[in-house]
């Protein structure tokens, strides 16, 4: 789209986008770390029995990794934030969407949900 002719451009903001970017590890979040260690490792050591094969399977899920959040470094933010709202809320189907609440969702039924 073409810009309007007084509009002014946008201004990247250089410390507002170092303050939101994630700590990484050789190009990776430090939330994978964990995650590509213990499936490499015990992928590894417990199916393969072979620490080399373990070290390698690691490598490239960290590769994979550096993909992932190659474009947008918050990626893997955005999928947790997705897992702990919209895939965890028992009620989406009831309300349309996904709804936070501290609380339990407990479904208390009644005469008119059994058909009595």
């Amino acid at each position: 789209m073409s810009k309007a002719a007084g509009e002014p451009a946008l201004e990247e903001e250089m410390l507002f986008l170092a303050c939101t970017r994630p700590a990484v590890f050789a190009g990776a979040p430090m939330e994978t770390l964990p995650v590509n260690s213990a499936i490499g490792l015990l992928t590894g050591f417990i199916l393969l029995d072979n620490f080399i094969v373990g070290v390698a399977i690691t490598a490239s899920l960290h590769m994979v990794c550096r993909e992932i959040v190659k474009r947008d470094p918050n990626r893997f933010r955005l999928i947790g934030a997705w897992l702990f709202t919209s895939l965890r809320c028992l009620n989406r189907d009831y309300w349309g969407g996904s709804s936070v609440t501290p609380l339990q969702t407990i479904r208390h039924y009644d005469e008119r949900d059994y058909g009595l």
